[in-house]
């Protein structure tokens, strides 16, 4: 299993505009979340998440993988809200040292690399997938350290499917 999971990092899938891993699909280049009230007003801890898109033949099929980092430290929880405020996948943390699926590098002819020390992986629906994959910046990530929700800086590393 672990050889076939990584023989899926950067099979790029030329869909929503990417055209190779570092490539942002439309609308995802730097998506800054807007903070709402619940937020903790102090957001100058940034916290930047990297992502990718995994779709699998097993089950989950439609994987979003977010690993990142709040100025070093780690993550617990990182949670997708739409454009009316609706809560739609929230995840706890796992350990990135713990993961066999390597996100894509940041160039094309990069190899794997790791992003930060928390991975969040969505198991998402097709039609969540999609709409995500298709326009990322309709949502809002949001990333919880040391018990505070704070706003999440994206960046698009690739797609790949198996």
């Amino acid at each position: 299993m672990r050889a076939t999971m990584k023989s899926l990092v950067c099979a790029v899938v030329l869909v929503a505009g990417g055209t190779a891993c570092g490539s942002p699909p439309a609308g995802s280049t730097g998506a800054t979340a807007t903070a709402p009230a619940t937020l903790s007003a102090s957001t100058s801890a940034r916290t930047e998440l990297a992502w990718a898109t995994y779709e699998l033949h097993a089950e989950p099929r439609y994987r979003l993988l977010m690993e990142g980092t709040t100025e070093g430290r780690p993550i617990e929880q990182v949670r997708i809200i739409d454009t009316t405020g609706r809560e739609i996948a929230a995840v706890v943390t796992t350990a990135t040292a713990n993961e066999t699926l390597a996100m894509c590098g940041p160039t094309k002819s990069s190899g794997p690399t790791r992003y930060g020390p928390s991975r969040a992986t969505f198991a998402l629906s097709e039609a969540v997938f999609k709409s995500f994959l298709a326009d990322p910046s309709a949502y809002r990530v949001e990333a919880r350290e040391q018990g505070v929700w704070r706003p999440a800086t994206l960046r698009y590393t690739c797609s790949a499917t198996e």
